[in-house]
Formats: structure tokens, C-alpha cells, sequence
């Protein structure tokens, strides 16, 4: 906006002298000041307005291009190049894209309720149209114009007191036009609230649907394949630990049997030197070392498989403690 120019453009459209007094000058500048720059003002303000929005409008086309492309080329990438570490890093991959995901989501979320609550633009628009309408009807009511028989001589075009109300009354319309405006403003551009709770659950959902729908096959069934993989090998995790169990327990309780069993045959033992020390003399004597004997020849049978039993179960419960 430039003052002068602004100036000289009116007293041109209004076919005026230019030796109108310094009264009328100022009364006109003022008007140019209320008006004309108000109207230059709500143009810049339009175009920033305009220029937000063509950025929002680019911004929301690369996320809807940009996201299913770089959601499927990095699974695709990360499936086809996986070495080690296998449902892992796919787990970690999927959970990494799932929250960059929701944050651009979420972002991208806060920003369209920011454009939307600004709704300043119509208000520019509107405003700048009522102030053109008062210099528009400013210049066709009071514009001087020169009979065809009169020559035209701006010399003689001075500022008329109907002009001179029209300039007071355009002043102050263009004020109020302004005011207006300017209390719609304040009324709008007030932060939008929003719940963050909210914003970033209903992102991760929308991120997580996203993926599942837009990941590459390839990830789609090495993840598959991997899952099955790791509950093979859960399911023979628990098999080797009840059968390391069962061991234990097998080992405990036979531990206990020939425990038992040495104890007798000890018994047994204590009664057997005696005798066979002791002179025979009778065959009360004999018939006793003869079923101790006995007893003792079925207890080293008994004992026998169970210590065979006990090894075995020694060098398996050793081989899972390797394992």
C-alpha cells in the first residue's frame, strides 16, 4: 500500500482538481487509510490464507501417496533381505511402522483441525468486498462529470459537501467494516482443543489397519512362516522340560527304592556273618544262612536294574542340561 498513489488513484476516479484544499486532501486520506489499505491488507491476508492451504492440500496428497508406497516397499525390503534374528526384527519392523505411522497420522490430524477452525479466509474475502463496495459507491454517486457542451476542466472540480459527508460517511463504515472483521477474527483464532488420548488411540488404530491392509505378501508370509517355526519350537520346549521332569521324579523315586533296598540287604548282612562265623550245628542254623541266602540273591536282582536305571536316567537329565 502506498499513500500517495492511493491518493492520486482517487481524486483521479473522482475527477477532481488538483488544487483541492488541505482540508479535503486530508479528509480524502483519511479515507484512502480507512478504506484502500484495508483493501490491500485482507489481499495479503487472502493470499497467506490461500498459500496455508495449498500446503495443507500438498502435505495430505504426499501422505496418501507416501504412506502405502513406504509401508509396502520397506516390509517388502526387510522380508527379502532378513538374515538372523527372524520374528524378531519382522515384529520390530511392524511395530516401528505402525508408530511412525500414528504419528504422522496424529499430526496430520491436529493440522486439518487447525485449517479447519480457520475459517479466516470468507472473512477477508467478505470484508474486502464491502470495503470496495464503499469506494465503488463512492466514486459512481459523486465522480464529477462534465456536460458534453462543457469542456471538461478539472480546474473547476472541487470536493462538493455532499462529497465531503460521503468521504465521512465512507470513513466510518470502513471502520466498522473492520471492527467487524476484526471480532470474528479474535472469536476464530483461537487454538483448536483436542483430546490427545483420543487423537493418538484412534491414529494407532487407523496406522495398524493400514499396515495389515497395505503390507507386502512376502512379509505377509514370512511372518507366517516364522510363527509357525517359533511354535514348533515352543511346543517342543515344553516337551523337553515335562520329559526333564518326569526324569527327576523317576530319578527321586528310585533313589529312594535303593535306599530302601541297601538298608535290607545291610539288615540282612548283619544276620548273614554271624553265622557264617558261627560253627553249624544244627539244621535250624543251616536252613536260616540258606533263606538269608536267598533274600540277599533276590535284592542284588532287584537292585541291579534300578542302578542301570539310575545311570540312564543320569546321562539323559546331562544331556538336556547341555541343551
Amino acid at each position: 500500500y502506498n499513500q500517495e498513489t492511493s491518493f492520486e488513484d482517487l481524486r483521479d476516479n473522482l475527477n477532481l482538481s488538483n488544487k483541492i484544499g488541505k482540508r479535503h486532501t486530508n479528509l480524502m486520506l483519511a479515507f484512502c487509510d480507512t478504506n484502500i489499505r484495508n483493501i490491500y491488507y485482507y489481499e495479503k491476508k487472502i493470499k497467506n490464507e490461500n498459500n496455508w492451504r495449498d500446503a495443507y492440500s500438498v502435505l495430505s496428497i504426499l501422505l496418501v501417496i507416501g504412506i502405502p508406497i513406504a509401508i509396502f516397499v520397506f516390509t517388502d525390503s526387510t522380508a527379502k533381505n532378513i538374515e538372523i534374528g527372524g520374528i524378531q526384527i519382522l515384529r520390530s519392523t511392524e511395530s516401528m511402522i505402525i508408530a511412525l505411522s500414528a504419528a504422522v497420522l496424529g499430526f496430520h490430524k491436529v493440522i486439518s483441525s487447525w485449517i479447519e477452525k480457520r475459517k479466516f479466509r470468507a472473512q477477508f474475502l467478505q470484508a474486502k468486498v464491502d470495503l470496495m463496495n464503499i469506494t465503488y459507491n463512492l466514486v459512481e454517486d459523486h465522480r464529477w462529470i462534465d456536460d458534453d457542451q462543457v469542456k471538461n476542466d478539472k480546474d473547476h472540480h472541487y470536493v462538493t459537501e455532499e462529497l465531503q459527508d460521503a468521504l465521512t460517511k465512507g470513513i466510518k463504515d470502513s471502520r466498522s467494516v473492520v471492527d467487524k472483521e476484526a471480532k470474528n477474527y479474535f472469536e476464530l483464532s483461537a487454538n483448536p482443543a483436542f483430546d490427545l488420548a483420543s487423537t493418538l488411540s484412534n491414529a494407532t488404530t487407523t496406522a495398524a489397519s493400514l499396515f495389515n491392509g497395505l503390507k507386502s505378501k512376502r512379509f505377509e508370509a514370512e511372518m507366517r512362516y516364522l510363527e509357525e517355526e517359533e511354535k514348533e519350537q515352543r511346543t517342543a520346549e515344553k516337551e523337553r522340560k515335562k520329559e526333564e521332569a518326569k526324569n527327576e521324579l523317576d530319578y527321586h523315586l528310585l533313589s529312594r527304592k535303593l535306599i530302601r533296598l541297601s538298608a535290607k540287604e545291610a539288615e540282612l548282612n548283619e544276620k548273614y556273618v554271624p553265622l557264617q562265623l558261627k560253627e553249624i550245628k544244627n539244621e535250624q542254623d543251616k536252613k536260616e544262612i540258606d533263606e538269608i541266602k536267598e533274600q540277599l540273591a533276590l535284592l542284588e536282582a532287584e537292585v541291579e536294574p534300578i542302578e542301570e536305571k539310575l545311570e540312564e536316567l543320569e546321562i539323559k537329565m546331562q544331556l538336556h542340561a547341555l541343551s
